[in-house]
């Protein structure tokens, strides 16, 4: 399982009704048939994403998180986010 941890200071830490401004925890799921991560939340109200790798997948995320906290909770600013990341693999011997 792979994490990630991205976090920025400075950000008024409060709770408005479905937006959680804790610390935004969003899960990503490696699907085999598409071979994208995809992403979700239930702190960040219509997150839906998906990219080939992690890395993309963050640059994403630091884009439409901003974008949806204030589209849906009417809130503006930085956004702490949590990403865990968990992925199913097969290891075997040659």
């Amino acid at each position: 399982m792979s994490k990630y941890w991205l976090g920025l200071y400075g950000v008024s830490l409060r709770r408005l009704k479905g937006c959680n401004m804790t610390i935004l925890e969003i899960r990503a799921v490696w699907d085999d048939e598409a071979n994208v991560w995809v992403a979700d939340s239930d702190d960040v109200p219509g997150l839906i994403a998906e990219a080939a790798t992690l890395e993309s997948l963050v640059a994403k995320l630091e884009t439409l998180i901003p974008e949806l906290m204030e589209l849906n909770c009417g809130m503006t600013g930085a956004f702490p986010f949590h990403l865990v990341a968990e992925r199913t693999a097969l290891a075997q011997a040659a």
